[in-house]
């Protein structure tokens, strides 16, 4: 057997894989798929998270529409909706306004947990008329 440099066709000559050498292409092999998992994990939850979110907005809107299209007086409403396995509730206050005679702020919140469970919020508001 010669000494010195090995070449390529001196390792593919090579009868076999010795077992650390499987050993180690495995361990690369599993923590590349554990990281690939855990991105998979993060991807999901993101997009629930996101969907959650989206849905919370949708539903602000379309409370803050029934307060515009209708006539207004002071008040709190509260609402609990379960969609999608979720469990969102809307607050609705409308209160004079302490700036404008004769107008109202009406907020819209609405709360929802998230895949941590975590309270989240989504908040929007506008300032109308008491007649529509």
């Amino acid at each position: 057997m010669k000494r010195g440099k090995i070449g390529i066709k001196d390792i593919f000559n090579s009868r076999g894989s010795s077992l650390l050498e499987v050993v180690v292409a495995l361990g690369i092999l599993a923590m590349a798929m554990v990281t690939i998992l855990a991105l998979f994990q993060f991807s999901f939850t993101s997009n629930v998270d996101s969907l959650r979110k989206t849905t919370a907005t949708q539903m602000a809107r379309r409370s803050m529409e029934n307060v515009r299209n209708a006539t207004v007086t002071a008040g709190t409403y509260s609402e609990t909706v379960d969609f999608d396995k979720t469990n969102y509730r809307i607050y609705r206050d409308i209160k004079p306004s302490p700036v404008y005679d004769n107008m109202y702020e009406v907020s819209v919140r609405v709360y929802w947990p998230d895949t941590r469970g975590q309270e989240r919020i989504v908040e929007i508001g506008m300032e109308r008329t008491p007649e529509r």
